[in-house]
């Protein structure tokens, strides 16, 4: 009896081994797959850093074309109402700088931008 129980006992052992390596082999293939995940997200977050940073920038250089022309608007606006025509004339002047306006983007309306604008529609 004394082998069998010793031919169990290595048995369970040898089983007991098995199962360790498994398990060791399982959590080496976690840490790797954790890592790998790990790397790819701090790659990620370094690519949108720098997309961020590019739209910043952009929405910044944008944000001052926007005022330009604003600007310029603001000061053709003085200039027309400065010209103190017969309403007719202005008229017909504010039909003309309305038509040489094209920098806005595609969907803006003048009037959306300077509510005096549509007086002379």
């Amino acid at each position: 009896m004394a082998a069998t129980e010793e031919k169990e006992a290595s048995a369970s052992d040898l089983r007991r081994h098995r199962r360790q390596l498994s398990n060791r082999e399982s959590a080496r293939r976690t840490r790797l797959r954790r890592k790998k995940q790990i790397e790819e997200l701090q790659s990620e977050k370094s690519q949108l850093t720098t997309t961020n940073q590019k739209l910043t920038e952009e929405l910044i250089n944008l944000s001052q074309c926007i005022n330009k022309i604003f600007k310029k608007m603001r000061n053709s606006r003085r200039r027309f109402l400065s010209f103190g025509v017969s309403s007719p004339t202005r008229k017909l002047l504010w039909w003309i700088w309305k038509r040489s306006v094209s920098v806005l983007p595609e969907g803006w309306r003048l009037e959306s931008i300077d509510p005096w604008l549509h007086e002379f529609d």
